[in-house]
């Protein structure tokens, strides 16, 4: 940006049209639209990319969420199966999750319910939102089985002992409220669409963390 005077100008002349665009330069830097670089005076101005909300990075997230969430909805009622990992054989908890987070968001996922409730991170059962992890133990006090909360105390699983088959159940069931051990966030993991099936498990950190049981 640089202002050109008009033949006969003075310096006096010119220093009150300087002075409003260093002002106009001024506003715009307090808005926060721009990050200003360089050297600001009427020769030079550089500026930089417009600086990134957080608010689009977190959308794009929810969106990822969303549609997470809509593609495990396609497969409610596919029959359980002890093992599966597909639509044609059948699921089981694990299998079920795996499958919807790899075919959904590209997002690798260990094989066992009780690697899976390491990862992420913990989240406690009154902020509980979508896409999170929720983890239960069946027979034994250990994690051996798992779903994907839905929002409204509703979650998504591959049940065996409860409808044979992929369904939406309620938290607030005695059934599930009684067997329900932990939840784990994972939309930072999505997010940067990170593969973990040969990661590190991280460690539990929730008081209620209890023994795993690799069967689910």
């Amino acid at each position: 940006m640089r202002y050109t005077p008009h033949i006969k100008q003075t310096p006096s002349d010119i220093r009150p049209a300087y002075n409003r665009t260093r002002s106009a330069i001024h506003t715009v830097m307090a808005t926060g639209a721009f990050l200003l670089t360089g050297i600001v005076h009427a020769e030079k101005i550089q500026a930089s990319e417009p600086v990134k909300s957080s608010l689009t990075q977190s959308s794009s997230t929810q969106d990822s969420i969303q549609n997470l969430l809509d593609y495990a909805r396609n497969y409610e009622g596919v029959p359980y199966r002890s093992g599966g990992t597909s639509p044609g054989t059948g699921f089981d908890c694990s299998g079920f999750v795996r499958y919807v987070f790899d075919r959904a968001e590209g997002v690798s996922l260990p094989h066992h319910s009780g690697s899976i409730s390491q990862v992420g991170t913990p989240v406690a059962l009154d902020e509980l939102k979508p896409g999170d992890l929720v983890f239960f133990y069946l027979l034994q006090k250990t994690v051996s089985h798992v779903g994907i909360y839905l929002g409204n105390n509703q979650f998504i699983h591959a049940s065996s002992n409860r409808s044979g088959s992929v369904v939406v159940s309620n938290l607030k069931e005695s059934y599930w409220t009684k067997h329900y051990i932990s939840a784990r966030r994972v939309d930072a993991i999505i997010s940067n669409k990170k593969h973990l099936s040969h990661a590190t498990p991280m460690p539990l950190h929730s008081p209620s963390a209890l023994p795993i049981q690799h069967g689910a």
